[in-house]
């Protein structure tokens, strides 16, 4: 995570300030193999209702407690299946990579958004079949969701799982520290996380073919808005103060107590905040609820396929010419294919404004590829 995220170009130029690692978030005390819903789940669909480690399973179960009454805090209401952002101007563009990442990600291949193939430079990658079929499978899960999801950003995800009216979500590890807020949520210590769901099938663009994913599941967790780094300008006339600030923000003491305060947007980042439950059971988790979060944060950070966010000159632009072709999906105004052509077109565009040659360089430079 460190070395893949500070660097640029093999040259390291930062310090990790916050591990932004995308995360399921789930309601244990209703998903796991001994719910009252477990019998009633496998009869249904066959199989142990348990954390989803795929995509069809994580619809699956957000259509087996849509609109199901569940109790929470002593009150039994109905609840949705799933909450995650759709809203414009939002996080949409998380959503949507996370699930283009499981369906399109090979292992070993850090080439994601763009090609690098020599011959077809910084050909955008999402309007490949893989993200057509992440983008219409997160329209369907509107399905099983609050008719108000693309209007949610973060926050409304994480008062929809913390007040108890979704059972799955996506979001960083913030909604974990307030989901165990008190006087402020209904599922304290009852919230389980995990690896994003992986896909059971990749989209082979050289084959032109779903191929089965290695060992049944390709993972391939996003580490979505960074995370975070702190630099110094070179230019700077107090670089030995910046830093000396910098060194400070980051150190142990001060990042630990960031990351396990709600609103902060400060995740854990550093190794000695993951390698010790017992610090995040002082502070807010029980004991089970302590090892469960720090194990999701560790594995997507240290994972061999993880997508890291795009880090080119114009990756506010590239990311809005998306964000706004999502918002057209989601909304039912074009479908999914056309909607990703048209963002691919537009990614385009923007690289030729760049300069391809000069985005090419830069791509790989971010990627750290030699």
């Amino acid at each position: 995570y460190r070395q893949q995220l500070t660097a640029w170009g093999g040259v390291t130029y930062a310090l990790p300030f916050s591990g932004d690692a995308l995360l399921l978030n789930y309601r244990k005390d209703l998903v796991n193999p001994q719910s009252p819903y477990a019998a009633d789940f496998r009869s249904e669909y066959g199989y142990t209702l348990d954390e989803p480690t795929t995509w069809d399973q994580y619809h699956e179960i957000a259509a087996f407690f849509n609109r199901r009454e569940v109790e929470t805090s002593g009150v039994i209401a109905p609840t949705f299946g799933a909450a995650e952002a759709q809203a414009p101007n939002a996080q949409a563009t998380a959503s949507l990579i996370a699930r283009a990442a499981s369906f399109t990600k090979w292992p070993g291949d850090p080439c994601f958004f763009f090609s690098c193939d020599p011959d077809s430079p910084m050909q955008p990658n999402i309007n490949n079949t893989g993200w057509v079929h992440a983008l219409a499978d997160m329209g369907d899960i509107q399905n099983y969701s609050s008719p108000a999801i693309t209007s949610f950003g973060v926050e409304q995800v994480r008062a929809a799982l913390t007040g108890g009216s979704a059972v799955l979500a996506l979001d960083w590890p913030d909604l974990g520290i307030l989901s165990v807020e008190e006087n402020e949520s209904l599922v304290q210590n009852a919230v389980g996380f995990g690896l994003i769901p992986g896909g059971d099938f990749v989209w082979n663009t050289d084959a032109g073919e779903w191929v089965e994913a290695q060992g049944g599941v390709n993972y391939a967790p996003f580490i979505a808005s960074g995370g975070w780094l702190i630099s110094v300008s070179a230019d700077s006339a107090v670089q030995e103060a910046a830093l000396d600030f910098a060194a400070f923000m980051a150190n142990e003491e001060l990042s630990f107590r960031l990351a396990t305060t709600g609103g902060t947007g400060v995740n854990p980042f550093r190794s000695s905040q993951l390698d010790d439950a017992a610090l995040w059971e002082r502070e807010c988790f029980d004991a089970e609820s302590a090892a469960d979060y720090i194990d999701a944060i560790t594995a997507t950070l240290n994972h061999p396929n993880a997508v890291v966010d795009l880090r080119i000159p114009g990756a506010v632009e590239y990311m809005a010419a998306l964000d706004a072709e999502i918002s057209r999906a989601l909304s039912g105004e074009i479908d999914a294919e056309i909607a990703l052509d048209n963002a691919a077109a537009a990614w385009d565009a923007i690289t030729e404004r760049y300069g391809r040659d000069e985005q090419f360089e830069a791509y790989q430079a971010s990627l750290n590829i030699e």
